[in-house]
Formats: C-alpha cells, sequence, structure tokens
C-alpha cells in the first residue's frame, strides 16, 4: 500500500514524540541523526513540530520516521484512527477512562472504545507499567477490529519489546498472532498462539482465555483443521460467557461461518451467520450486525441464490455507508460486485468493484476477497478468468 501524505495532526505530533522517547533520544539526538538521514531538522524545530503547531511536511516526516524506525503507514494509520475517533472524550482520570473505553468495548461499540484509549495513550498514567501496557493493548486490538492492522501491529510489537508484564502476556501474545495472521503471516501467527497457550494456567483469566482459544480456532481453519478449531472455538465461547463479554463472544460466532465455509457447507454458513446476526442484534452491536448480515448474503450467493444475496445487501445499504467504516463498506460493495457477476450485469458489477476498491486502500489485512479485487483491477487472472486465490482462504 502506498504510504499518503500525512497532515498536521496532534495525534502523530505525540506519535514522534513517543517514538523518540521510547527509544531514549535527546531533541539535540535527533537533530545530529537528521544530518546523516538527509537535512538537518532543527532541534527548535523537531520541539514545534511535536507540540503540534508545526506541519513537518512529507519529506520530514519521512525523514523522522526513519530516524525512528517506524514505517510511514504507520502514521498515516493513525491519522485515519483520529479521524474514525472523532473528538475525543474530556476525561483525564486514567482509571474513568479506561473503565469508560473498557466498557465501550465491551458493547461492541469501536469508535468510543477507539475515542477512549486514543485519549488514555495521551495521558501519564503515572508510574504503572501494567496500566499503560494494557491500555496500549486495548489500542493495538480495537485498531485491529477496524481493519488497521500495520498501526495494530507496530504498537504491539513495541509492547513486545519492552516486554510485556507476565500478567497481560497471554493476550499480547495472542494479539500478535492476529495481527500477523491478518497480514498474511500464517506461520508466524501459529507459533504466537502455541506460547500464548503454552502460558495459560488455572490462575489466567477467563477474558485471556477466550482470545487465546478464539485466535487459535481462527489459526487452525487456516490449517484446515476444522475439527480442532471447533473443539478451540467451544473453550473461547465458554470462557467469553465466564467472563462475560458480549462483544467478544458475538465475534467468536464469526469463527462458525468461517469454519462452514471452509468446509465448503455454505447451508451450514447461512444458518451459522443468522445464528450471528441475531445475537448482534439482540444485544445492539450495530457493527457486527452489518458485517454478519452480508455473511447471510454471501452464503446465499454460495448457495446460488445471488438474487437473495442482493436483497439483503440492500437492506443494509444505507445504513453501511452511513457508518464510514471501510471494513463493513469494502465487504459489503465486494459482495454486490460478486452477486451482479453471477447475474450477468457486467456494468454494475465494474461499478461495485470500482467501490470496492476506494475502501480497499483503508484496509491492511490479507483476505480473499481483498486478493481477488486486486487481482481483478490488476488483469492478473489464473486460466479461464477467474480471479487469483488469495494466500489465505476464509
Amino acid at each position: 500500500m502506498p504510504a499518503k501524505h500525512v497532515p498536521t495532526s496532534l495525534a502523530v505530533a505525540r506519535f514522534l514524540k513517543e517514538q523518540r522517547t521510547r527509544l531514549g533520544y535527546t531533541l539535540r539526538d535527533v537533530e545530529e541523526m537528521s544530518t546523516k538521514s538527509g537535512n538537518i531538522i532543527p532541534f527548535s524545530t523537531l520541539a514545534r513540530i511535536e507540540q503540534g503547531v508545526f506541519d513537518p511536511g512529507l519529506p520530514r516526516l519521512q525523514q523522522l520516521l526513519q530516524v525512528y524506525q517506524v514505517p510511514m503507514q504507520a502514521a498515516g494509520d493513525l491519522l485515519d484512527l483520529e479521524q474514525m475517533a472523532g473528538e475525543l472524550p474530556a476525561e483525564k482520570d486514567p482509571k474513568r477512562l479506561y473503565k469508560r473505553a473498557h466498557k465501550a468495548a465491551l458493547e461492541g461499540d469501536s469508535r468510543a472504545a477507539l475515542a477512549g484509549f486514543m485519549a488514555l495513550k495521551q495521558i501519564d498514567a503515572g508510574e504503572n507499567p501494567l496500566a499503560k501496557q494494557s491500555a496500549l493493548l486495548a489500542l493495538s486490538s480495537v485498531a485491529a477490529t477496524l481493519g488497521k492492522f500495520q498501526f495494530a501491529k507496530h504498537v504491539i510489537d513495541g509492547l513486545l519489546v519492552e516486554p510485556p508484564h507476565p500478567k497481560i502476556m497471554p493476550s499480547v501474545l495472542a494479539q500478535a498472532s492476529r495481527c500477523w495472521y491478518s497480514l498474511g503471516g500464517a506461520e508466524v501467527a501459529t507459533a504466537l498462539i502455541d506460547r500464548a497457550e503454552s502460558l495459560l494456567d488455572e490462575s489466567t483469566p477467563q477474558h485471556q482465555i477466550a482470545f487465546v482459544f478464539h485466535q487459535k480456532a481462527l489459526v487452525l481453519i487456516d490449517r484446515r483443521e476444522f475439527r480442532a478449531s471447533h473443539v478451540a472455538l467451544d473453550k473461547a465461547l465458554a470462557a467469553y460467557r465466564a467472563h462475560p463479554d458480549h462483544a467478544g463472544y458475538c465475534r467468536a460466532l464469526a469463527v462458525r461461518i468461517r469454519i462452514a465455509f471452509g468446509q465448503g457447507r455454505p447451508a451450514e454458513a447461512l444458518a451459522a451467520a443468522r445464528t450471528a446476526q441475531t445475537y448482534a442484534r439482540r444485544h445492539k452491536m450495530a457493527r457486527l450486525r452489518l458485517l454478519y448480515t452480508i455473511d447471510v448474503a454471501r452464503a446465499h450467493l454460495a448457495c446460488g441464490r445471488a438474487a437473495e444475496c442482493l436483497s439483503k445487501l440492500t437492506q443494509v445499504l444505507a445504513e453501511a455507508i452511513s457508518t464510514g467504516d471501510a471494513v463493513v463498506r469494502f465487504r459489503l460493495h465486494y459482495y454486490f460486485w460478486r452477486a451482479y457477476q453471477v447475474l450477468g450485469d457486467d456494468a454494475l458489477a465494474r461499478a461495485e468493484l470500482d467501490r470496492a476498491a476506494s475502501h480497499l486502500e483503508f484496509i491492511d489485512a490479507i483476505t480473499p476477497e481483498a486478493e481477488d479485487v486486486r487481482a481483478a483491477l490488476s488483469g492478473a487472472r489464473r486460466p479461464g478468468g477467474r480471479p487469483a486465490r488469495a494466500r489465505r482462504r476464509r
């Protein structure tokens, strides 16, 4: 994905300061290093950049990120997340802010959770490393939920280097596995989740057990070990119920949909998607309800009912557009494209392909849908005119 220009942003300004202090550099140190990597950046200019009162410009921003060994995409993703979060809460007490953001996450309100954890990241929580690390772990998780896996991975990589507090180590490893898995690194994801599972014991909190087995179930699907995936999923669902965590439980229901599709059983996938959709509706989780409605439509398409697929997608079109959620909108337009292809409407299919592609720019995950769109746009086709398959199936 090409790097984007990142305009002046308080979040990016703070991000640059965090990277500098994480490495133990002073403003003078960076000024000296900047002479080796490009044009000199005076320490006074750097101070103004970190205060958010001076736009560094793209060349200078790239230069600073090179000094800090941070990918340009991380800064661009942070800007996107800042826009998604909107106005940050005015609350300044770290404990109350964490409780508020955590509650939003449990209720499936990703935007409110993102705003809370981003605000928490800007507050000095004192000399409590566990509290700081828990906030960063939560921020990585919400960013991943919104499709920003490169940024989520950057945050979690920093935690792994610190290293993480033993109390949250299983969750940190599981989140690292989630990021690698979604970015196409199945082998690394497997190694990380196996290590996370090895750290579980009787004292491990239920929410960590749930997360570890949830991620393990996904990794096992990749290895086509569907029976083992079901076993891991059952453990995850039981732990989510014991916590309780309705949002986690609801997200885990998607694993059943993936298993059914992976086994080539679209009728079972339809039943699983309807169950997940009903649960999301009952617990007022609008984003997950939209995603599961799209899965219902996808299952109808796989069953040979393209018209029914279009009907389901049309039912949520206006709501999906109003969310501004790139993940939801990409998947919506992807299956519109596929349905119109089946029905032979080339003009509408092409329009939906273009709409899907416009949202793909904001998503990092490597999925079959994403790879299909890229292949269609590049003209990379397998014999018979079918788009090239992705590296990972769902």
